[in-house]
């Protein structure tokens, strides 16, 4: 499998919210993106 098809397959994934991997994988990308950019900003 090609990374563009793991690509694919995780977007499928998390905009379906089909499983729970896809739920936590949507949490993790969230969160980081929080942490990533709210958190900063707010420490500093």
């Amino acid at each position: 499998m090609t990374g563009m098809e793991i690509y694919k397959r995780i977007l499928v994934a998390v905009d379906g919210s089909e499983s729970s991997s896809a739920a936590f994988f949507k949490s993790l990308w969230c969160g980081k993106a929080q942490r990533g950019t709210f958190g900063y900003h707010n420490h500093y």
